[in-house]
Formats: C-alpha cells, sequence, structure tokens
C-alpha cells in the first residue's frame, strides 16, 4: 500500500514580525532616527492556503507566482510525501506609504530537501488617520501643519521613479490596471540539498546534491527602502530584514510553532551573499571611478 501524501499550510503568528523588528535593532544597532522610523511601523499578516487559485495564482490583482527557477527541487517537492507550505500577504504600514508584500514558501525537509520561496511587493499611499480629518478647536493649527507636512511629502514620493514601480494603479492615478507596475518581484530562491545515485557499478556512485539558486531586483527593494525604510543605509540592509521576516521559515524565526527548516537559513545566507557581493561589486567601480577623476586632475594641475 502507498504512503498517503501529507500537506501542512503552516501558520505565522502576526506578532512574530514585531519580533523580526526587534531582533534586527538589537543586532544591527542602527542609529536614533532610523529606529523611530522602524518602532513606527505597524504590520498585519493575512495567512493564504498555498492550493487557493483565487488568491495565489495569477489574475488580475495577484502577484504571477511562478513555478520555481530550479525544476529539480520543484521535481523533488512535487514527489515529497510530506511538504509544507506557507502563504501570505504581510501589510506594512510606515507614515505615508502602505507596502503589501505577497509571499509563498513551500518546502520539504529541514538538513536535506528542496525548499521554494518567493516575495513579490506593491505599494500605495496611506490615508491620512481619521482623527487628523476631524480636527478640533483644540489642536487645528497643528493639525493643518502636519496635513501640510505630510502633504508635501506625499507629493515628493509621488515623483520618485522607483516607488512609482509600486505604486498601486489607484496610488499612481492610472485609468487601467498595469499588472507590470501593480506589482514587482522582490526575491525568490531555490534550495535542493539531497542524495542521489546509485549503489550499482553501472550507474552513478551515491554523492550529495546541492543546487543553490537565488535572485534578488535591487530596483524594488532600493524602491521598499525610498517607501517604508528611508532611514537603511542600503539595500542590503533592506533584504537582510525582509529575509528575517517569519513567511522565510528560518531557524532563528518566532511564531512559526517549531515548523521551521535549515534550508531557509541557506536560502537567506545565498541572497544576503549575492547582495553584498554585488555592493562590493558597485563599491569598488566607485572607487575606480573616483581614482580616474583624481587622476584627470591632477594632471590639468601639472600643465604649464
Amino acid at each position: 500500500q502507498e504512503e498517503q501524501s501529507t500537506h501542512l499550510d503552516v501558520a505565522i503568528d502576526e506578532n512574530a514580525f514585531r519580533g523580526a523588528v526587534e531582533r534586527y535593532l538589537d543586532e544591527n544597532k542602527p542609529d536614533a532616527l532610523c529606529r523611530q522610523q522602524m518602532e513606527s511601523w505597524t504590520f498585519e499578516w493575512t495567512q493564504q492556503q498555498d492550493d487557493d487559485e483565487e488568491k495565489n495564482r495569477p489574475n488580475h490583482d495577484s502577484p504571477n507566482f511562478h513555478d520555481g527557477i530550479n525544476t529539480n527541487a520543484k521535481d523533488v517537492l512535487t514527489q515529497s510525501k510530506n511538504n509544507k507550505c506557507l502563504a501570505g500577504l504581510l501589510v506594512w504600514k510606515g507614515p505615508y506609504v502602505v507596502l503589501h508584500l505577497n509571499t509563498r514558501c513551500c518546502w520539504t525537509g529541514d538538513v536535506k530537501g528542496s525548499l521554494l520561496f518567493q516575495c513579490w511587493a506593491r505599494a500605495e499611499f496611506l490615508d491620512a488617520p481619521a482623527d487628523k480629518k476631524n480636527n478640533s478647536n483644540n489642536n487645528i493649527d497643528n493639525d493643518k501643519k502636519e496635513n501640510a507636512v505630510r502633504n508635501k511629502m506625499i507629493a515628493r514620493l509621488k515623483q520618485d521613479t522607483y516607488i512609482q514601480k509600486l505604486l498601486s494603479s489607484k496610488s499612481a492615478g492610472q485609468a487601467q490596471q498595469q499588472p507590470s507596475a501593480a506589482w514587482m518581484e522582490v526575491c525568490d530562491a531555490s534550495i535542493l540539498h539531497d542524495r542521489v545515485g546509485s549503489s550499482t557499478s553501472e550507474g552513478v556512485p551515491p554523492h550529495d546534491r546541492l543546487e543553490e539558486r537565488v535572485h534578488w531586483t535591487e530596483n524594488t527593494v532600493e524602491a521598499i527602502r525610498r517607501a517604508v525604510f528611508s532611514h537603511a543605509e542600503s539595500t542590503l540592509d533592506v533584504l537582510d530584514l525582509i529575509v528575517s521576516f517569519p513567511f522565510l521559515p528560518t531557524t532563528t524565526s518566532q511564531g512559526l510553532k517549531q515548523q521551521t527548516t535549515k534550508l531557509a537559513d541557506r536560502a537567506k545566507l545565498r541572497l544576503l551573499e549575492d547582495a553584498l557581493l554585488q555592493a562590493c561589486e558597485q563599491e569598488e567601480e566607485e572607487e575606480l571611478v573616483h581614482e580616474l577623476h583624481i587622476g584627470k586632475k591632477s594632471k590639468q594641475q601639472n600643465i604649464p
């Protein structure tokens, strides 16, 4: 008799997102302005069933989740008798912008197994709080000043070309929905670690197979930085926070009721490694350009 396949949709405690921010603050020790910005955020998490076609499959209002960037990892995951999935929508509210992160992570195994992870983003501007719209006689002047500052800030953010790509058609003032402008891919990862081969003399000898493929979109992460995390020093800091959220079930994640996997640790490490490598390459290029400018200046000064 064949073993029956099982599928588990993993739930997240909404408070775990605030916990991830607190761990980030404790580990990175940002300056006072950055800390103040991070402490002002609020989070709302909506769980989704991975097999819910209305919410997690391509349509006019959902990100176009693909099947993964590693077909081997997908095959192992599909053939598994016991796999887990964590899918949902995180609403991340800053003072002026609401960021939506739509994520899906499916995996089987812990140290060895297969994992697929994807994260998409879009944004919209946050309406003024209700208590600011209904001004009382006591604070009408203060409210007017705050609204003036708010309107100027939103007007400036609307002109930002990075943020414009994240905006939904409603916030961007578009007449028709443009899927490419409504959802932007943040990152994805596929991890496969298993043992393959045959013990027979004719087959390939048994050996460990490790395939790690990751991708992150720098422009999208930069747009997120400008929209809700402007005091972050770089896109690397923003990506570090995003992959620390519990929708990627690393072993340090809290609120997942033990449903974590070391495969997610690999995914997080490889994404940050890729971002760090790219940052180093850009810094080297900037230094080369700076040296060229210095060289030109010194040559011009030596001309009689």
